[in-house]
């Protein structure tokens, strides 16, 4: 059989476990989400994490001798700020739109994402410490390596993903999934996907665990990848989505208190019949 041409994204898999016909909507029919409050500030988040990670290397070049956790954190902290002014720029008019307060968005903007910059400058300060490195040699030896919004593409499963960020150390890798809100169950099969992507593309990598990043307390749930069963719950999903998809078979809908917090609600509720 020739490849099929059809690819599942990983958050079609997360999208049908809330809802098969949310998947039909945007895959089939072609439908976007709205632009909500939740879902700007969680792309400013996105956003800002990315600009973190591109700037780091900058970040690093410039710690020329031995400085304070303090001093390191505070070449973190100038950067964060302008950074923060970018994300918000970007966003500015999905902001306006929806009468959001710029200011409001900022400050808790930075309040999610300060905690990872601490952690990243107390990580760059305990190895230049124990290494006795600094600058272009501190940049090339530091572990763990980090990446963001990371594309990866499986043929064998006819799966694509974005993964949030990666961890990459000499002989391992560990996923992370950002979120912007709280716990859901399937936030663990998102993570159980990417797994699923990395190893098919990265077979040489030991990736035994992942982090579900809560990024309003920085709350970290590290997730082990040993549940196989997890890993045929996904499978089976995407045949499911690439079955829909390619008959063009509505799934059919049923009400549910679910049902409000959709981005869809008022295309499968409009006239207000919930039978």
């Amino acid at each position: 059989m020739e490849l099929n041409d059809i690819f599942v994204r990983v958050t079609d898999i997360t999208d049908y476990i809330f809802c098969p016909r949310k998947v039909y909507l945007k895959r089939v029919l072609g439908y976007s989400e709205e632009d909500t409050e939740q879902k700007i500030f969680g792309s400013i988040i996105h956003s800002l994490f990315d600009k973190i990670n591109e700037k780091e290397k900058e970040i690093i070049f410039n710690i020329k001798e031995f400085v304070e956790y303090e001093k390191i954190l505070n070449l973190y902290n100038n950067f964060l700020i302008k950074l923060l002014e970018e994300s918000i720029k970007e966003f500015e008019e999905q902001i306006k739109n929806l009468n959001l307060d710029k200011n409001d968005i900022k400050i808790k903007a930075y309040s999610y994402v300060i905690k990872d910059i601490e952690d990243r400058a107390k990580n760059v300060f305990n190895f230049m410490k124990d290494n006795d490195l600094y600058g272009i040699e501190l940049w090339e030896f530091l572990e763990p390596k980090i990446k963001t919004e990371f594309d990866v593409t499986s043929l064998k499963y006819n799966i694509v993903g974005r993964i949030d960020k990666l961890e990459i150390y000499k002989k391992h890798i560990i996923p992370y999934e950002i979120k912007s809100g709280f716990f859901r169950k399937e936030h663990i099969t998102q993570l159980y996907s990417y797994y699923l992507l990395l190893k098919d593309e990265f077979p040489n990598y030991d990736i035994r665990k992942g982090i579900l990043l809560y990024a309003k307390n920085n709350h970290k749930i590290e997730i082990e990848f040993k549940n196989n069963s997890e890993i045929k719950k996904i499978l089976n999903i995407k045949d499911k989505i690439i079955d829909m998809i390619d008959n063009k078979e509505d799934p059919g809908k049923k009400f549910s208190e679910k049902c409000k917090k959709c981005a869809f609600y008022n295309i499968c509720w409009k006239n207000g019949n919930k039978n």
